[in-house]
């Protein structure tokens, strides 16, 4: 997309991408862990004992506790900038579905990175292609839709045009 933009926008600007890595917890439900078997092996010899070395042995643990595996997730948007100053003049945000998982810190830190684009002086678009989670907010209630793309002008604020 990114490419894209920029055939239409050179030589007076240019878009990058950029990232920012969020992390996703991964859920194995219990009766699938005692299934779980690598592919491959290593076997390993018992270690060599030096003279003196003291060995020990522990109980069993009296419980068991789970821990939230996580993977990193990345995560990009567009920003457009100006050549020759390399001012942001326009954000894009592709939403994910981390984006609109409820208290999912990725969605509490996307929607503090909202709310800065929109208190700047950057025009911001966001594009909701997902028809599942919790939509952004909007202060006007628009039509139910199973998709969104919002636009804030600088010039135009606080009015932002919806298209669904």
């Amino acid at each position: 997309m990114s490419a894209e933009l920029n055939g239409a926008i050179r030589p007076a600007y240019f878009a990058a991408l950029t990232s920012y890595v969020t992390y996703e917890a991964l859920e194995i439900p219990t009766s699938h862990l005692q299934s779980i078997r690598p592919d491959t092996g290593v076997p390993q010899r018992e270690p060599a004992r030096l003279p003196g070395q003291a060995t020990g042995t522990i109980d069993p643990p009296n419980a068991e506790s789970m821990v939230v595996l996580e993977m990193p997730l990345e995560l990009l948007s567009i920003e457009a900038h100006q050549v020759g100053t390399d001012r942001r003049v326009t954000a894009i945000d592709i939403l994910s579905p981390v984006n609109k998982q409820r208290n999912h810190e990725a969605r509490l830190d996307y929607l503090r990175k909202r709310r800065d684009l929109l208190r700047s002086q950057t025009h911001f678009m966001e594009i909701d292609l997902l028809r599942g989670g919790e939509r952004t907010p909007l202060d006007t209630p628009v039509p139910d839709a199973p998709y969104y793309l919002t636009l804030s002008r600088v010039e135009r604020r606080p009015r932002r045009g919806c298209w669904h």
